[in-house]
């Protein structure tokens, strides 16, 4: 109960993150676009960074990551959500890492990545903003996987 006697409520986790989830494991870049609101964003801040705006621009940025990692996986690892409503994953990606990325070669090995992302809901339940953080070092040097390994 808050001050006022009114009850607070558990800020909801987006309806739409476990069809992006599905999305990302069944490597279907729209199903994981169709998570956003039609305006929505994905920020990822890696090397080099990339901002996507709309359904459309997201399909190809993660588009782009699975055909560079055609076998994904994407797990998640915790879950957190805020007072404000933001989500956090802590979320690993695995593969194998068979095509170019920008910036980063192919080496056709396998890839383990960690990273995560911070949503911010909107209010039809789907994703308005998604900030993805990850190990880029992982996917520059093969073998290290961003838990502490040596280089």
């Amino acid at each position: 109960m808050t001050r006022a006697g009114r009850s607070r409520r558990a800020p909801a986790v987006p309806e739409a993150l476990p069809r992006l989830l599905a999305g990302w494991n069944a490597h279907d870049p729209a199903s994981v676009a169709t998570a956003f609101s039609p305006d929505g964003v994905r920020h990822q801040f890696s090397m080099p960074e990339f901002r996507f705006v709309g359904r459309y621009a997201i399909a190809v940025g993660v588009d782009a990551i699975i055909t560079a990692i055609p076998d994904c996986l994407m797990t998640v690892r915790s879950q957190f959500v805020g007072a404000d409503g933001r989500v956090t994953l802590e979320w690993t990606l695995t593969g194998t890492h068979a095509r170019d990325l920008p910036g980063v070669p192919a080496n056709d090995g396998p890839v383990t990545l960690p990273g995560a992302s911070v949503f911010t809901p909107a209010p039809d339940g789907r994703i308005l903003t998604e900030h993805a953080y990850w190990d880029v070092a992982g996917l520059m040097n093969p073998g290290r996987t961003g838990r502490g390994s040596a280089p």
